[in-house]
């Protein structure tokens, strides 16, 4: 959604390089099968 695109410009703008932006969200990515891992 729109806060967490806003969350992940702020991050790359603080020098984090590695920012991912799930397009659908968890919803969308568990749908596609995708496993969630928990540490």
């Amino acid at each position: 959604g729109v806060r967490s695109a806003l969350a992940a410009d702020f991050a790359v703008s603080k020098g984090i390089d590695q920012v991912y932006n799930l397009t659908g969200g968890v919803i969308a990515w568990a749908k596609a099968g995708y496993d969630f891992v928990n540490k």
